[in-house]
Parts: C-alpha cells; sequence; structure tokens
C-alpha cells in the first residue's frame, strides 16, 4: 500500500494530486533501485487542490512538503503553502487550465457543467 492512503504524515492532504506525487516518488525510487541506482535520500511532494464553490468560481490551496529522514515522514515546508484569500472566476479559470494539464486522464468541460457541484478537481476527480 502506498500514497496517501497510509497517512504517513499527519498534516498532508488528502488529495488526488498528492496521492500523484506519492506515486511518483515510489517509482523513482523503484526505477532507482532496479537500475542500480542511489534512490533520493530527501523526496519533495507538491500539492494543489483547487476546489469549485459553484459553477463559475473556484479557490485553491497549495503546500510542499520535503520529507524528513529523521523523523521518517514528509513535513510541510514552511512558507510554501498558498490559499485564495475568496472564492473567484480566476481561480476557476486556472483550476479548468491546471486539469487540461495534468495528465492523460482529462474530464472535459461539459462533464462539469451537466454535473455542477462544489467538488474537488484533483488529478482525477471521477
Amino acid at each position: 500500500m502506498i500514497g496517501d492512503s497510509i497517512q504517513i504524515a499527519p498534516a498532508m492532504p488528502k488529495s488526488g494530486h498528492m496521492a500523484n506525487s506519492h506515486a511518483k516518488v515510489v517509482a523513482a525510487a523503484l526505477v532507482a533501485e532496479l537500475g542500480g541506482l542511489e534512490i533520493d535520500p530527501a523526496p519533495m511532494l507538491t500539492n494543489t487542490c483547487y476546489s469549485f464553490v459553484d459553477d463559475k468560481r473556484a479557490m485553491h490551496v497549495t503546500s510542499v512538503h520535503e520529507y524528513v529522514a529523521a523523523e521518517k515522514t514528509f513535513k510541510t515546508v514552511a512558507g510554501s503553502g498558498g490559499l485564495s484569500s475568496a472564492p473567484n472566476e480566476v481561480e476557476a479559470a486556472y483550476a479548468f487550465g491546471w486539469r487540461d494539464r495534468s495528465g492523460p486522464t482529462r474530464w472535459r468541460e461539459r462533464d462539469h457543467a451537466a454535473s455542477v457541484q462544489p467538488r474537488h478537481t484533483g488529478a482525477n476527480p471521477r
């Protein structure tokens, strides 16, 4: 079992983006191990989470997490995060842009319009 499902870092957000970041760290470690290379002893994780509050406005939260070997956990990098001051249409445009660049499984705006409700728009919301 990997990813944020095991919750090794209690302050780490639960999001699709975090789970995707965890998978990338595991994949990099496996490739290094199989290739006889050193595994990165201090991986970094990023998080971006957009949430729609209605069909036109969204908010975001971001953070960066570093592995602290002495504590065998990830901790938030001080001063690394960000949070929208209020929901707005610009954030919604950013959310759609982030979604469109977030990977091979992309959901369409018409899917969003057909079921508009406040929800997380992480890496794969369906």
